[in-house]
């Protein structure tokens, strides 16, 4: 398929319901991700550009003029040109490679491969978490007076162990508690449900990564006892397949009509949402391309209204190149946390 089909490929809003805080990217979380890479690539071409230019002029061009003719060349004639002709470049460049990066995370093979990383994270989490816990319980059992223990079985006053485990951050955890929200496992639990399956491509054949037994054992929030292991959770992690949905659930008709041809699977979907949401939870991400967004703005309507010559869309080309520029010299100096009304 097209590969920038990937920007405009739709998902269910009932399948991910407030995902994002953009409102109008619920239905395109693409839409996203073109956002990113449409900047970046301007961010790096546009720079590239005028300095090329600036090169060019003073070590190809003024050279070869004549000493009459060199005052009256300007580096303005090639300076705001190549930023001008550059921005396009730049976003049509960073959109393709994105779709090229971003399509090649979604193969199939290599989610599977992803969400058995992940799975097998957690279980070793769950493992040195056990043994922590246990040699932390031991030490605190072994300093306590004998008449302790009678006196916390007769509810007589409150489990000292558990309150010091407590205070050393060593309570009790079940498994999707060291899931991390933003990852593909993460994502695929939370979004387990599927209303109508017609909006997302039948998954190829590939085998269940998920349907081994546990390794390790989980902690059950609310247990009675210290250490006690339970197969609750053994069960529902080992129900997550491939595509992240919990064995059992019923489908049900969604109101919004599916696509006619769906791009994604529902694992493809959950790492497109996973990565969403992954670059939206980074503070420096997040806050670069709010100050790029708004100073391209920024850009563009300036040089509308300051420059009077070529047609509008080169001098909005060139805005917008030179404001993704500034707004990203201005984030990479922090000076958008400094001075909180450029925000």
């Amino acid at each position: 398929m097209f590969p920038l089909h990937l920007y405009f490929a739709n998902i269910s809003t009932r399948d991910y319901p407030n995902f994002t805080r953009e409102e109008h990217d619920l239905q395109k979380p693409g839409v996203i991700l073109g956002k990113h890479y449409a900047l970046r690539g301007i961010r790096i071409v546009v720079p590239i550009s005028c300095g090329l230019s600036v090169m060019y002029f003073y070590f190809y061009h003024i050279p070869r003029l004549a000493m009459a003719k060199r005052p009256l060349a300007k580096l303005s004639h090639y300076f705001y040109p190549s930023a001008a002709y550059g921005t396009p470049v730049g976003l049509l460049g960073g959109l393709t490679y994105g779709a090229i990066q971003e399509n090649a995370r979604l193969r199939e093979d290599v989610l599977t491969n992803t969400l058995q990383q992940q799975r097998q994270a957690v279980e070793e989490a769950l493992r040195h978490f056990e043994i922590r816990r246990a040699r932390a319980s031991a030490r605190v059992e072994a300093s306590l007076p004998w008449y302790v223990k009678p006196l916390v079985f007769l509810h007589l006053v409150e489990d000292p162990v558990a309150a010091q485990l407590r205070r050393m951050g060593l309570s009790r955890k079940s498994w999707q508690d060291l899931v991390e929200p933003n990852s593909l496992l993460g994502v695929s639990m939370r979004y387990s449900r599927v209303e109508d399956p017609r909006w997302y491509r039948p998954s190829s054949s590939v085998g269940d990564p998920c349907n081994g037994p546990m390794k390790e054992a989980a902690f059950h929030r609310g247990s009675s006892k210290e250490g006690h292991v339970v197969s609750s959770d053994q069960d529902r992690l080992a129900k997550v397949g491939p595509g992240g949905r919990i064995r059992g659930h019923s489908l049900r008709a969604s109101a919004p009509p599916p696509p006619a041809q769906p791009y994604l699977s529902k694992l493809q979907t959950d790492a497109l949402v996973s990565r969403v949401m992954q670059l939206q939870a980074s503070p420096e991400d997040n806050r670069w391309l709010r100050t790029g967004g708004r100073f391209s703005l920024y850009g563009m309507v300036t040089m509308l209204v300051m420059l009077n010559n070529r047609g509008m869309w080169y001098r909005t080309s060139m805005g917008l190149g030179f404001g993704v520029v500034l707004g990203a010299a201005i984030s990479a100096t922090r000076l958008d946390e400094i001075f909180t009304h450029l925000r």
